[in-house]
């Protein structure tokens, strides 16, 4: 992808911290940014930053298949920032807990991959880069995480699936694994952590673009972990 021919990417989640940062980076080399939001209130604040806005319920799949039938024609990649998080071992997580994760944290990432992946196929591929969970891939972070760790795990495996399925369509799947991201909700609810050893969402950003340059055309490993000294 080039950002010369400006190339079209989705970011979801683009009103929160995260998806923020990476949606200003990308606007700013040259991308048409589709930035989705669950608020409409946000629809105004993203378009002010010249990013183009749709509010929807990516849990929702009639919803997300409408979506990049009317918004989404010519993307080529997607950057799958949404979901949530949730503190609970074994003995606190229920079904209910279960079920409230795997919607976020995975139907909302499943229902776009799933709606994209024909656009991808016929105009020639496309990349979905997710961002996976260090408590996933760690059972020792992940023992007391119950419901959010076994949802995110899900990610890696259907980033893998991806890239079976897209192997000879130039579809490709990436996951970066951040340690904690240094957001104003880290920092409040961890004040007396030392933040020069998060992961800052510029870097994240910075990761994302280079993803879908030339040169980032070229990578072939799955996760990408973003650790700093966290």
């Amino acid at each position: 992808m080039n950002a010369d021919k400006q190339a079209s990417v989705i970011v979801t989640g683009a009103s929160g911290a995260l998806g923020g940062t990476i949606s200003q980076v990308l606007k700013s080399r040259g991308y048409r940014v589709i930035g989705t939001t669950s608020s409409g209130k946000s629809i105004g604040q993203l378009a002010s930053l010249g990013i183009e806005p749709a509010a929807l319920d990516l849990a929702n799949e009639a919803e997300v298949e409408e979506f990049v039938t009317r918004k989404a024609s010519g993307a080529t990649a997607a950057i799958l920032t949404v979901g949530g998080f949730a503190m609970g071992g074994f003995t606190e997580t229920d079904g209910e807990a279960l079920r409230h994760m795997y919607s976020l944290n995975f139907e909302t990432a499943y229902f776009l991959v799933r709606a994209l992946l024909p656009q991808f196929g016929q105009q020639g591929g496309g990349h979905f880069i997710f961002i996976g969970s260090r408590p996933a891939l760690e059972p020792k972070a992940g023992k007391n995480l119950i419901a959010y760790s076994l949802s995110k795990s899900l990610i890696f495996h259907l980033a893998e699936l991806v890239e079976a399925y897209g192997s000879d369509k130039n579809i490709r799947a990436t996951v970066i694994v951040p340690s904690i991201i240094d957001t104003p909700a880290n920092r409040g609810s961890m004040p007396d952590a030392d933040f020069s050893k998060w992961v800052s969402s510029d870097a994240i950003a910075e990761t994302v673009a280079f993803l879908l340059s030339e040169a980032g055309q070229q990578v072939r490993q799955s996760v990408i972990k973003l650790y700093n000294e966290a």
